[in-house]
């Protein structure tokens, strides 16, 4: 996509205080929510602030007679009102893993009373690091990793919001970062959703104002690398934080103790989430405090 700047006026004074709007031509998609998420990315990464004056509103119009041209708008005033309010929890969950990092040691399940040294002569399967195996099934068990999650509070003027708005949270919902974000890597941090509340306040001329207060959930993994099998040249596969990990497993012989046993073979590493340009959020700006 193409976005050019075109035209600019100013107004000082306003009920709104000093405003700077500006327009943009956006070229490159027949999309009106694509169009307006990557112009909000694209103001949003470079003129949070602008001449002195805070970001206030984004927007974005089809131009007349034109099927993939877009009239983009961004307006900045003295109102820096719209602060963030971060909150957050690094208590971990669980989850149910099928290998460990390693096994450290293993013997017979029983002991000969008689002849305690017998004990040590039954030759016992080697599972390859799978917990909890049951004849051909890996139950594994229940583990507390660390798990990062966290809330974005901030209000907005209702008279600068837009539809385009709403539709870009809810087509965000449920994606992933594309590019590093905040202090986090490319693909750590899910979008979990939006939830907002209004009210009404009169501002310093006495106009009544609607503030619509968002809600913004997060949640983040870190990218690993995780060991897989002993040996060979992929002992180990790279999973981001926000894809998921499973493992194939096949019923092998165990020489040593001639019993079947299913042992992994192969770990495959699945993208479940769309990517997306977080910058669209602009939290990290100059006047949004973490």
């Amino acid at each position: 996509m193409n976005i050019q700047e075109v035209t600019s006026s100013s107004k000082w004074g306003g009920k709104n205080g000093d405003t700077l709007t500006v327009e943009y031509l956006i070229s490159g998609t027949a999309d009106r929510v694509r169009a307006y998420i990557e112009f909000c990315c694209y103001i949003q990464s470079r003129f949070r602030k602008r001449e002195g004056l805070f970001l206030q509103t984004m927007d974005v119009e089809i131009k007349p007679n034109a099927y993939d041209f877009w009239t983009g708008k961004a307006t900045w005033s003295t109102n820096d009102r719209e602060r963030a309010i971060w909150s957050g929890s690094t208590q971990g969950d669980t989850i149910n893993i099928k290998q460990s990092k390693n096994t450290v040691d293993w013997g017979p399940a029983w002991e000969n009373l008689d002849a305690p040294d017998l004990a040590f002569i039954v030759p016992t399967p080697n599972f390859n690091r799978a917990i909890n195996v049951d004849k051909d099934e890996v139950k594994g068990c229940e583990i507390l990793i660390p798990k990062w999650e966290h809330n974005v509070k901030i209000s907005y003027r209702g008279d600068l919001l837009s539809a385009n708005y709403f539709s870009a949270l809810h087509r965000m919902t449920g994606t992933v970062n594309n590019a590093p974000v905040w202090f986090f890597r490319k693909g750590e941090v899910l979008f979990k959703g939006a939830d907002w509340t209004t009210k009404y306040e009169r501002d310093h001329l006495g106009n009544l104002v609607q503030w619509f207060t968002f809600t913004f959930y997060f949640t983040a993994e870190p990218n690993v690398d995780i060991k897989v099998i002993d040996k060979g040249p992929r002992s180990t596969v790279h999973k981001e934080g926000q894809q998921y990990i499973w493992f194939y497993y096949e019923t092998q012989k165990d020489e040593k103790a001639k019993i079947l046993v299913p042992k992994p073979t192969t770990a495959y590493v699945e993208q479940v989430y769309d990517y997306s340009d977080f910058s669209f959020f602009g939290f990290d700006g100059p006047y949004y405090e973490f």
